[in-house]
């Protein structure tokens, strides 16, 4: 195995990081597991960048590392937002426990939904479909269909771009003190940032030059 560098190591940060960003597109979907795999990435890998971003102190030198990643340390340990995402990667590490969530409902643009948006939809509904649902219990968009047997099934969907904007009204039923009004797309995003924070700092610090 080919010796790993600090350039290695910046590399598998910026993958990482990526990676929590594609989690972060989904956070927002309209399909409640894609949405539930969306919050799951950001909470396990934004984590895993900052243990990849520890890797650093393997290939330079430890004193100097750890003069200048205590204090971000320190940082993250008394910011609240990320002491619960770090519990909350430890429960699905450990327990495989989800962090609970409290949906409120949808909140389409400033636009008008009607026959235009509706239509397509109703096009491609399955067979048996009664009614079309935005948001419910679970937050989604899906069909209501009456199967043969008369037993109701929820078939979700994508909602098209010709929405406009869509929010999904979730909160995280254990949001720490502060951001209780926070949805959780708001929380993921704005962990999302103080990460690409750190990221920046080790590109800052290690990069070279």
């Amino acid at each position: 195995m080919a010796d790993i560098t600090v350039d290695t190591v910046l590399r598998r940060i910026d993958e990482t990081m990526e990676a929590v960003r594609f989690g972060l597109s989904d956070v927002d979907s309209s399909i409640p597991g894609r949405r539930n795999s969306g919050i799951r990435n950001v909470i396990m890998l934004g984590r895993t960048v900052t243990f990849v971003i520890q890797n650093l102190r393997t290939v330079s030198d430890r004193d100097e590392f750890d003069a200048w990643y205590q204090p971000l340390q320190d940082e993250m340990m008394a910011d609240p937002l990320m002491q619960y995402f770090k519990k909350a990667r430890n429960a699905i590490e450990k327990e495989g426990a989800m962090a609970e969530l409290e949906h409120a409902g949808t909140v389409f643009g400033p636009q008008t939904i009607g026959p235009e948006q509706l239509g397509p939809l109703w096009e491609r509904a399955p067979r048996g479909t009664t009614s079309i649902s935005f948001g419910g219990p679970s937050g989604g968009a899906f069909y209501v269909v009456e199967l043969a047997d008369g037993t109701i099934e929820h078939v979700f969907f994508d909602i098209p771009d010709t929405f406009g904007s869509v929010t999904f009204l979730a909160h995280f039923a254990d949001a720490p003190a502060g951001y209780e009004d926070q949805t959780v797309a708001q929380l993921c995003s704005t962990y999302v940032e103080k990460l690409s924070v750190l990221v920046d700092l080790a590109h800052q610090r290690y990069e070279t030059k």
